[in-house]
């Protein structure tokens, strides 16, 4: 398999993690991006089972153009929500919206990080030119 090099800058917690973990920088930062990767990609299925195309498209309307602080901001994902019931989004997505809020309050961390990752990546997808995405395909591979 062919392999990419190019530059990258990390954080002085970050080097100190990778560092901690072997003493290849290649090969270590590879091997946590991939197991990183895999449970994103396994909570990404529980959110598929869990919420309705309708919930999803509120979701992504909700956090279309957000940057997500670490770790703070992914943790407010349900309070955000929560507020734009208010502005009538449940109503636009025809959603039961207390009923959503109460799915994201029972994420855990790794789950609402998976969501975070879900949202960041639909909006580079539409950003990138992908026509017609229905919610729901954010929530797959």
């Amino acid at each position: 398999m062919p392999v990419s090099k190019f530059s990258i800058s990390l954080m002085p917690d970050v080097v100190a993690s990778i560092e901690t973990r072997g003493d290849e920088r290649s090969t270590t930062i590879n091997r946590c991006l991939g197991r990183y990767f895999a449970v994103l990609d396994d909570s990404r299925r529980k959110l598929a089972e869990l919420l309705s195309d309708a919930e999803m498209g509120l979701i992504l309307d909700v956090f279309n153009g957000t940057r997500f602080a670490e770790p703070f901001g992914i943790q407010l994902v349900d309070r955000e929500v929560s507020d734009s019931l208010v502005d009538g989004y449940a109503e636009k997505w025809k959603c039961d919206g207390p009923a959503l809020v109460k799915k994201l309050r029972g994420l855990d961390y790794v789950d609402q990080v998976a969501l975070v990752d879900v949202v960041e990546r639909w909006w580079n997808r539409v950003a990138a030119g992908e026509p017609k995405l229905k919610p729901s395909e954010a929530l797959k591979k």
